[in-house]
């Protein structure tokens, strides 16, 4: 049993590093819209996903119903992340080394623009994460689900500004990277 919720994490892992489709280079132009509604209700693992790089919740009390950063054993109340993201490092082509960070010892303000979170969602109003299941009489089931709970999402390291706004994202300098 223990085996199948890790593999549902190492695929989250996985599935992040995917190559991304073409995409319009046009991103600034969307209403901003972030996706942190979604968490983990299958297995042992309460975990909140974003469509902006992100996981956890850093701790925010949210309203109907409170969402787990990363609780387990789930239904415990003990968190072990405050806030976690993806990272993706390469050099430039002139050999300069970079990293975007999802999540960089930073906490949240306003869900974005804040220095470190550097991933935003895509330029498409309707992205939103979506959730799929391969359970069959789930309300989530699709042919196309890898475990009992996919979340998909798109995001990309593209943008200078938040999404929607006129606040910049301080100190970065893309790689070009879409998940």
């Amino acid at each position: 049993m223990k085996k199948r919720y890790l593999s549902t994490i190492l695929l989250f892992y996985i599935l992040t590093f995917l190559p991304a489709q073409d995409e319009s280079t046009s991103r600034l132009q969307k209403i901003y819209v972030d996706d942190n509604n979604n968490f983990t209700s299958v297995g042992n693992i309460g975990l909140t996903i974003t469509n902006f790089g992100v996981f956890g919740d850093g701790l925010v009390q949210q309203s109907p119903t409170d969402q787990p950063s990363c609780e387990y054993p789930r239904g415990s109340n003990i968190e072990h992340i405050f806030d976690g993201g993806l990272w993706v490092g390469g050099k430039t082509s002139q050999g300069e080394p970079k990293v975007t960070t999802g999540a960089f010892n930073s906490a949240r303000i306003n869900s974005g623009g804040s220095v470190n979170f550097e991933f935003t969602n895509t330029d498409v109003i309707t992205d939103i994460i979506t959730e799929r299941s391969s359970i069959t009489d789930n309300k989530f089931f699709s042919p196309h689900a890898v475990s009992h709970q996919d979340f998909v999402a798109e995001f990309s390291d593209t943008n200078l500004f938040v999404p929607g706004t006129v606040i910049r994202i301080p100190n970065h300098e893309p790689l070009g990277v879409s998940v």
